[in-house]
């Protein structure tokens, strides 16, 4: 499993440390807003990324790599945030409720630290 210290971005390596912060301290609602704001930010600044089961196709990142896994994971939508594209494909994050359980945030956390780690793995097309 990745760590916040893995990630080689200093500001979402920062924004991932306060919300594993927000978790271990109980703000679970807290820490799943900075999740999410994490992965929007990713996705915004690498659209190839999206894959099957946010609203569009699968990029070539969403093949099984070397290690035989899929590279990039579909956002966990059934917990309360779901993730749409609007006009210009940029993500949006829709919240259906506004609290949250540790569970749901600990998935919206490792979801979002593990995008922070893969993105690094994965170079950006030219």
């Amino acid at each position: 499993m990745a760590r916040t210290s893995d990630v080689t971005d200093p500001a979402i390596r920062e924004e991932l440390e306060i919300a594993e912060k927000l978790l271990d301290e109980g703000d679970y609602d807290e820490s799943v807003r900075r999740s999410v704001a994490i992965y929007r930010r990713i996705l915004t600044e690498r659209p190839d990324l999206r894959i099957v089961g946010q609203a569009g196709p699968a990029p070539l990142s969403a093949v099984a790599g070397p290690r035989q896994r899929p590279r990039f994971q579909p956002w966990p939508a059934t917990l309360g945030v779901a993730l749409s594209f609007d006009d210009n494909d940029k993500p949006v994050m829709t919240f259906s409720k506004e609290k949250f359980m540790m569970s749901e945030a600990i998935t919206y956390f490792e979801h979002s630290l593990d995008a922070a780690v893969r993105v690094q793995e994965e170079p950006a097309p030219s």
